[in-house]
């Protein structure tokens, strides 16, 4: 895959950084990909932290403490770039 994506099947899928945090729950333990956007799938410009995706969907994570309309930004420009999207349509490996 990619370093900056991992597949994961966790039962609770965890995000974290800067002591915010987001928790996905899994409790089937289905397979999705977890991966960094900021600073490693994209490393400059507009940009949203993470994403997590699998079951034919995809959550793109802005872990923000203020400044919702930048979030929002960073969200759409991480949605549009072209190394995200190569991960929004993909599924996640066996393995």
């Amino acid at each position: 895959m990619n370093s900056c994506v991992q597949t994961v099947s966790h039962s609770k899928i965890k995000v974290e950084e800067n002591g915010r945090k987001v928790i996905f729950l899994n409790p089937s333990r289905a397979q999705f990909m977890k991966g960094r956007i900021d600073g490693c799938l994209v490393t400059s410009g507009i940009r949203a932290d993470y994403f997590v995706g699998g079951e034919g969907k995809t959550v793109l994570i802005e872990l923000k403490g203020s400044n919702i309309e930048h979030a929002f930004e960073q969200l759409l420009k991480a949605a549009e770039h072209s190394n995200v999207k190569s991960f929004l349509r993909a599924r996640p490996e066996k393995s």
